[in-house]
């Protein structure tokens, strides 16, 4: 038979399989020393465990009809190895190194990520186990507890509510310290009320006078006692001052009230610091300003301000009449008011008789001489004075000397036209307008300016009259108003043009009879692409869109006429480029371009040699090839060319050919 192993641990096991040659049938008798099973009467094969260190005979007994044999084979039970765990030590604090090493054996594996013999940081309590094994491969274990424990000592830490503030003013005070149960605080409030603490807080402390403070706070736990310090500074209330521009005014005048020693100011009743206001109750008013300094400190003044009633009277009278004739008289009549009484009145009459007065009236004034005159009146109360004047007009009532205007010259028109009549008299002011339009349309008017008068189709010389009055007298004007026929325009025909070419417009204005008409004024619209827009023939030079041009006609006599032209282009697209160039500087034909630049919007033009390589490309369309290559004249000789343009209607053409360059 054979064995798996002849050497094996304590508790470990041995597979023995039967190789013997027999004839059946056989039996068979195993023998396992210090095994389990301790015996077998099957072939197997039989597994057995070991658990008795020694050195132990195996045999099995084989017996068939021809006889019996056996064999033995001995084993050997390794004992396992008596391991131990060690540490450097078993009690640490948190943080601290510790050292696990192994022992009884040749080799050790722990668990939980430790190395035998190489320190590490626990950092909580933790049951290790080491694995040892021997020169026999047998292996066996141990185990250690390391305690792990909190010896750091307490950290104390508060926070505040502000490191600075004013007097008067409180700071809160929170605590923030770590430690393993904290069991005692111990605050220290210099300058504060309350000046000491010793509970965990958090605490509100006011102070009451100006200083630096140093803040403590001491902590104690199972570890041990620590303290800390916060320097807080309790700054001084600022000495406010309020003041005012004035501190006695009228009601509705102006106050101004401002503050001082601080750096900002605050007022109550809806004051704006150093904005003018205007109180309105007759009243004293006390007024407060709260200041607040660099250091947000706050403090109050107080300024009072009393209104008084000083209203001033308010002067006022009326007239009888405000326009009079030389001689005639006004009455002025008083309408004056005041919140107490008026003791004195003033007047004063320019131009009048009486010229002054100083009693309140009514008062009958004459005047004799005609011009415009200002009538003031002031009058007192106990507050003060006011005045008031009124401009009277004392005319020489003149008669009226008629005029006629018009809004055109000489009163020439064409037919079916019209003309704006207006008053262009002198003198005296009419009372009345009897205005009268031969053959017009109105034919009468009796406003002052009767606006727009027409004429219809009729020529003729018609008698415009005029007659105004007034109490002081009538006079008439007559003016003559000339209808003349329309002139007619003879301009050039509606034109077809090839796009790139001018065309000459014309225009002649003739009478009905086809007579041509001397004098008068052209003009042409709109002015874009014309030669001149103010003679009778002008010229369109190269346009590129159909257009309507209007001629305006002006005769002498202020008749209007216009007639219109329209040019049609015709968009003969036609591109080229010349099959030959001598570019010897002569001025002549010394750059080869493509023709038909003004129909092109955009295109592409290169030069190719013989050998195909591009010696000349431009996107400009105004530049040509001036027959050189990288700034080198090239040899006369055949080149190629090609053309891609979109031309300004949006179609496109290509071109391609030879061209020879000759010197």
């Amino acid at each position: 038979f054979t064995a798996s192993a002849t050497s094996v641990c304590v508790g470990d096991s041995i597979t023995f399989t039967n190789t013997s040659t027999t004839s059946a049938p056989t039996t068979y008798a195993w023998v396992f020393p210090g095994g389990t099973p301790a015996t077998a009467n099957t072939a197997g094969p039989h597994t057995v465990t070991f658990n008795t260190a020694g050195t132990q005979n195996i045999s099995l007994t084989v017996t068939d009809a021809n006889g019996t044999d056996n064999i033995v084979i001995p084993i050997t039970v390794n004992p396992l190895p008596t391991v131990t765990a060690n540490a450097t030590n078993i009690s640490i604090c948190a943080g601290d190194p510790v050292t696990l090493t192994g022992g009884g054996a040749s080799s050790y594996t722990w668990d939980n990520g430790v190395t035998d013999g190489v320190a590490f940081n626990p950092t909580v309590t933790t049951t290790y186990t080491v694995t040892g094994t021997d020169a026999n491969s047998c292996q066996n274990t141990a185990q250690i507890t390391i305690t792990v424990n909190n010896c750091s000592q307490p950290t104390a830490s508060f926070t505040t509510s502000s490191l600075s503030t004013c007097v008067g003013s409180s700071i809160t005070f929170t605590d923030n310290s770590t430690g393993s149960g904290i069991t005692n605080w111990n605050w220290t409030f210099p300058g504060g009320l309350p000046a000491t603490a010793n509970t965990q807080g958090p605490h509100v402390v006011s102070f009451s006078a100006t200083g630096t403070y140093n803040i403590n706070l001491q902590i104690t736990d199972a570890n041990g006692i620590d303290d800390t310090t916060i320097t807080i500074t309790v700054n001084p209330l600022p000495t406010i001052t309020a003041s005012a521009s004035t501190t006695t005014i009228c009601a509705g005048d102006p106050v101004t009230l401002t503050g001082g020693g601080g750096v900002s100011y605050t007022w109550d009743n809806g004051v704006t610091d150093g904005v003018p206001f205007n109180p309105t109750t007759t009243t004293t008013t006390n007024y407060t300003v709260t200041g607040t300094d660099t250091n947000g400190c706050q403090n109050t003044a107080q300024i009072s301000v009393t209104v008084n009633n000083c209203t001033l009277p308010t002067a006022s009278f009326t007239t009888s009449s405000s326009t009079i004739c030389e001689g005639d008289s006004i009455v002025f009549t008083d309408n004056s008011s005041s919140s107490l009484t008026i003791t004195a009145w003033s007047w004063t009459f320019p131009g009048g008789n009486p010229a002054t007065a100083n009693t309140q009236g009514p008062h009958t004034v004459v005047f004799s001489t005609a011009g415009t005159y200002n009538i003031n009146l002031q009058v007192t109360d106990a507050n003060g004075s006011k005045d008031t004047t009124i401009t009277i007009s004392v005319t020489a009532c003149a008669i009226p000397i008629a005029g006629i205007g018009m809004d055109v010259t000489n009163g020439k028109i064409c037919k079916n036209s019209c003309i704006d009549f207006s008053y262009t008299g002198t003198g005296g002011t009419p009372t009345s307008y009897n205005w009268v339009f031969e053959e017009g349309t109105p034919s009468s008017s009796s406003a002052q300016n009767p606006g727009l008068v027409c004429w219809g189709d009729t020529t003729d010389r018609f008698i415009v009259t005029l007659e105004v009055s007034n109490a002081n007298g009538t006079t008439s004007i007559t003016d003559t108003v000339t209808v003349s026929e329309s002139p007619i325009l003879v301009s050039t025909r509606d034109t077809l043009l090839i796009i790139g070419n001018n065309v000459s417009l014309t225009s002649q204005a003739t009478d009905s009879s086809g007579n041509p008409i001397t004098g008068g004024s052209y003009f042409w619209s709109p002015s874009t692409d014309l030669s001149c827009v103010l003679c009778q023939t002008t010229t369109v030079i190269q346009p590129l869109d159909d257009g309507t041009y209007i001629v305006t006609y002006t005769a002498e006599n202020g008749c209007v006429v216009n007639d219109t032209i329209l040019v049609i282009i015709d968009m003969q697209l036609n591109i080229g480029v010349p099959s030959a160039f001598t570019p010897n500087g002569d001025g002549k034909n010394d750059f080869l371009v493509v023709r038909g630049q003004l129909v092109i919007e955009s295109l592409s033009f290169s030069i190719y040699n013989r050998y195909g390589q591009e010696i000349f490309s431009t996107t400009d369309k105004t530049k040509g090839w001036d027959g050189t290559h990288n700034g080198k004249e090239l040899n006369p000789g055949v080149f190629v060319y090609t053309v891609n343009a979109t031309m300004i209607d949006g179609s496109h053409q290509q071109l391609k050919g030879n061209v020879t360059l000759i010197k």
